[in-house]
């Protein structure tokens, strides 16, 4: 009786630090993806800041001394707006900002609404991974090609790689989101959308 009762608990003491060790793994991984995410949306921010100041000297430019600054249109059409929607992307999900109808999930418990949530949210992430996929090899192909209507020539396959890296990423959160909201609430609760304060 004994000898169950202690091979009962060093099974369980095994389980319990297999699953710490899984525990530490995830929250790593998790620190690592927050971590890509915030660097991805300070791009995003460098991007609207660039937007702004070389639309307002190229206006400037334009009515004032009649001297535009040529190729702006295209450098902020190119490549300007496509690193603010794309690289903002992710960590918009994660901090649960983005439009979303929850008619349906808010009726329901916080885990019954994640499980209801992640068939379409993992069709939707592969969905984004096939365009990170997609892109991705399409920038590569593109890379020797030179735009030089923009401020400065760059590379055509640049807008691309900057749409691969966003929606892979992207791609990544949809996925710890969904399936962490399902299988442990507590622990990803600052996954949840609109549960965490936006400055995290």
């Amino acid at each position: 009786m004994t000898g169950t009762s202690s091979e009962d608990a060093a099974q369980a003491g095994e389980a319990a630090t297999e699953r710490s060790g899984i525990v530490r793994a995830v929250e790593a991984g998790r620190r690592a993806l927050r971590s890509v995410e915030n660097v991805l949306a300070v791009g995003a921010g460098l991007f609207a800041v660039a937007i702004m100041v070389f639309t307002t000297r190229d206006a400037i430019g334009r009515y004032l001394v009649g001297a535009p600054v040529s190729g702006t249109y295209e450098t902020v059409e190119r490549l300007f707006m496509v690193g603010l929607v794309f690289f903002a992307a992710a960590r918009t999900e994660r901090i649960g900002r983005n439009v979303s109808v929850r008619l349906l999930v808010d009726r329901v418990s916080t885990r019954a609404g994640a499980a209801m949530r992640l068939i379409p949210m993992l069709a939707m992430a592969g969905l984004w991974g096939f365009i990170a996929w997609t892109s991705w090899f399409r920038g590569l192909e593109r890379w020797d090609t030179m735009v030089i209507t923009t401020m400065v020539p760059m590379p055509r396959g640049l807008p691309w790689l900057v749409v691969a890296i966003g929606t892979a990423v992207l791609a990544v959160r949809i996925v710890v989101t969904s399936i962490g909201e399902v299988i442990a609430p507590a622990e990803f609760e600052e996954l949840a959308y609109a549960k965490k304060d936006v400055a995290e």
